[in-house]
């Protein structure tokens, strides 16, 4: 995934207004649980192309994740409490 992210970062870097370049490079960071950095990158998508429909599932899918795992965070320090 690292080469993945550095090469849309690179691409980026070229062509700074490609939705897909954000939207892609946001998966990778997903895929790395870089949470925050992947719902910036596919915000940024929205952004630039606001009916982009794959980048506004991903974000979706994102923010569940993220939420997610700040709910069983609480839950597990709930229970050490």
């Amino acid at each position: 995934m690292d080469t993945a992210i550095a090469n849309f970062t690179t691409a980026l870097e070229m062509n700074s207004v490609m939705a897909d370049y954000f939207n892609y490079r946001g998966l990778a960071l997903r895929s790395k649980g870089e949470y925050k950095k992947s719902f910036a990158d596919v915000n940024q998508a929205l952004k630039i192309s606001r009916k982009f429909v794959e980048a506004n599932f991903n974000r979706r899918m994102v923010y569940d994740i993220y939420e997610h795992i700040l709910y069983l965070s609480r839950q597990i320090r709930g229970w050490h409490q």
